[in-house]
């Protein structure tokens, strides 16, 4: 799926601890990582904090012969005001047998080499960068204590930083020890310790010339792109020379599906630690994924490691869903409606493709969960996330279009199946539909549904409708919104988005009958308006339907108020039986089908193979078999080269069968499949495509 279902549509970069040779550059965030406002800078009036950070993290030789000229820190969410003065940052050389820090006091703090006295500019997120006024050389084999005191007296509500959590000890070791306040310090003021220190990158002093790229914002909702979209590029001086006006250029190079290359001069000139930014008018009007890359370029740059960034943009498909195009989602693959996922509340986007074994099963189920139909489901996960609520997160589509604007005989559907059952009757996740008409800016609620069900006392599918008509005419996306109250799964499958519009033409009557060996199809209309006729279609097996014949409309210039009887004669109907509907389209082209009316074939005398859809295929086919009594089929797939891949052995019924047939293991490209009965009777062969 992409995630979008297929890879999510939402990319996380996890920063790990890393040493790059000759470039001296250190990031330690070892996973597991999480955010919180304490670290880092703080939020409150006042802070300060020691924390360590250990030799195995940054490196043995890392730092001991270049020193450690900048640290900056990871802000995962940007507050106010983000302007942090009166900062000091401090270092010293620790042994490495200091492994936990305990409860201390400020007083009790010594030791310390200040290398930073000055302002933090934390306006973005990412790093926010402390250039050394005095570079610090670290002794190999010892590990490093970073001390950071804030004095400015202003609270800074709003910030996150991207804190590590990990320690030689496990997660829960104190490696931190620190003080908030809204109030300054004394030297008795204590200093608790915590198990959050911040992420933090450490590199070598600052260059004389140094362009930074320094972010690369794309436009971040996943949807139906038809327009230009801004990009923007923020450069940042990191050497100790003002770049000049003009001497700095940025480009942007899109690959396919959207292949295009840009190129700006900054016309403005840089101070040292300052940003420029530069934006772009980008189209990503072709569905896909969109890589692309930023490239800061100025004559005599020192570094070139910081001078390029990746991003990516995730264009949905646009669909139109008319009378004649539901759009159905089975969760089987290739995804044609619903493609991505996206946390709402909180960092984890708990919606996932469930791909077997065929079954869920947890502690709290006394039966496992099957799909309600094929083999996979969405599922939301609030089972496994112990001790946590509150998070939520969207399951969405692929942009849609609905027909009927300004048509008032038209309405559309969003029709799905969920697992209702009643575990957990104190923890009430629910799940809400939720549409977006603005390309995914903002969603708004429809309605919501309980997972859990006091009269299901095992996990039971339950199918519900949701009407759409009010976005009639409209571009939308779908979106089913998980709210996690740690109880159990929330299951989805089988998801259709339809339209019904009634057209100006009333069917009084479709009936067939077996005559001979031939089959008659009868039909009248009780009125009609601005018809253009009728289309007959056949089935073998109700599900893929192909043009029979064309019958004019008898009404003159298309219109009638009178009953119109038509008729048609199938003189060559299919052995095993025959699936009939009526196409009608007016002369505005839009269309609409009758019911379907089946009428039985000759009893069958061997095994027949009629029909093998959909084609080109997924992860199954669908076989349509007629046998002339109970017996055992084998299926052999083969391919081009009559090579056997698959072979599957299904037990069919007298007469008409659908037979799925398991091709998931197949790689894309052309096969045949030929079926035989238990008897040894061998019948022609069908062929599909797999994608």
């Amino acid at each position: 799926m992409v995630r979008h279902l297929q890879a999510l549509f939402i990319v996380v970069f996890l920063f790990g601890a890393s040493f790059v040779g000759l470039t001296q550059v250190v990031t330690i965030n070892a996973i597991p990582s999480s955010t919180t406002s304490l670290s880092g800078l703080g939020v409150q009036n006042h802070h300060v904090s020691e924390n360590l950070y250990r030799n195995a993290e940054i490196g043995n030789t890392a730092f001991t012969t270049t020193p450690i000229g900048q640290l900056a820190f990871i802000v995962s969410s940007v507050g106010a005001p983000s302007s942090f003065t009166n900062v000091k940052i401090s270092l010293k050389n620790e042994p490495a047998t200091t492994n936990v820090l305990a409860a201390s006091t400020v007083g009790a703090i010594t030791g310390y080499t200040q290398v930073f006295n000055g302002t933090i500019n934390a306006s973005l997120t990412g790093f926010a960068y402390a250039v050394f006024s005095t570079p610090f050389t670290r002794v190999a084999g010892t590990n490093l204590m970073v001390l950071i005191e804030r004095s400015d007296n202003i609270s800074h509500p709003g910030f996150l930083y991207v804190a590590s959590l990990d320690n030689p000890t496990g997660t829960s070791t104190n490696t931190v020890r620190r003080f908030n306040g809204s109030t300054a310090p004394t030297s008795s003021s204590a200093l608790s310790v915590s198990t959050f220190r911040p992420a933090i990158q450490l590199l070598g002093p600052a260059a004389t010339t140094d362009a930074q790229l320094r972010l690369l914002v794309n436009p971040t909702p996943i949807t139906c792109y038809d327009g230009p979209q801004p990009v923007s590029l923020v450069v940042r001086n990191a050497g100790t020379n003002t770049i000049a006006a003009g001497a700095a250029t940025v480009s942007l190079s899109t690959g396919s599906p959207n292949a295009a290359f840009y190129t700006q001069t900054i016309a403005n000139a840089i101070a040292p630690g300052g940003l420029a930014t530069v934006n772009f008018s980008v189209n990503f009007n072709g569905t896909g994924t969109t890589l692309d890359t930023a490239l800061v370029q100025l004559a005599g740059d020192a570094s070139a490691l910081n001078d390029t960034l990746f991003g990516q943009v995730i264009t949905a498909a646009n669909l139109t869903v008319s009378n004649a195009t539901p759009i159905v989602e089975d969760a089987e693959g290739p995804f044609p409606l619903i493609n991505f996922t996206s946390p709402v509340v909180g960092s984890y986007s708990l919606w996932d493709l469930w791909t077997g074994p065929p079954e869920l099963k947890t502690p709290d189920y006394t039966v496992s969960v099957t799909p309600h139909s094929g083999n996979n489901f969405f599922y939301f996960d609030s089972w496994s996330r112990v001790g946590e609520t509150g998070f939520v997160s969207r399951l969405f589509s692929n942009c849609v279009s609905l027909v009927g604007a300004g048509t008032s005989g038209c309405s559309a559907d969003l029709n799905f199946w969920m697992i209702q059952e009643n575990s957990f009757p104190a923890d009430l996740d629910s799940v809400y539909v939720t549409v977006s008409t603005n390309k995914g800016q903002t969603w708004t609620r429809l309605v919501g549904f309980g997972r859990y069900n006091a009269a299901n006392s095992e996990p039971t599918w339950k199918n519900e409708v949701v009407s759409l008509s009010a976005y009639k005419g409209q571009t939308i996306q779908v979106g089913f919104e998980g709210v996690h109250k740690f109880g159990n799964f929330i299951i989805i499958d089988d998801i259709t988005v339809s339209t019904n519009c009634l057209l100006p033409i009333t069917i009084a009557q479709f009936a067939g009958q077996r005559v001979a060996q031939t089959n008659v199809l009868q039909w009248s209309t009780s009125a009609e308006s601005n018809n253009r006729g009728f289309e007959l279609q056949r089935s073998a097996d109700g599900q893929a339907f192909s043009t029979l014949a064309q019958v004019a409309t008898k009404a003159p210039g298309g219109n009638s108020t009178s009953r119109l009887e038509y008729s048609y004669t199938d003189s060559k109907p299919l052995k095993a039986g025959n699936h009939y509907r009526l196409k009608q389209t007016d002369k505005d082209g839009r269309t609409a089908f009758s019911t379907v009316v089946y009428l039985r074939g000759d009893p069958a005398a061997g095994l027949q193979f009629t029909n093998l859809y959909p084609n080109p295929a997924g992860n199954r086919v669908f076989a349509s078999i007629a046998a002339p009594r109970n017996t055992t089929v084998t299926f052999v797939v083969s391919n081009a080269q009559g090579k056997i891949l698959l072979r599957q052995v299904t037990t069919v019924s007298a007469g008409n069968n659908t037979v799925p047939i398991a091709i998931g293991s197949l790689a894309p490209g052309s096969y045949m499949v030929k079926a035989t009965c238990a008897e040894g009777c061998e019948t022609s062969v069908q062929k599909f495509v797999k994608q």
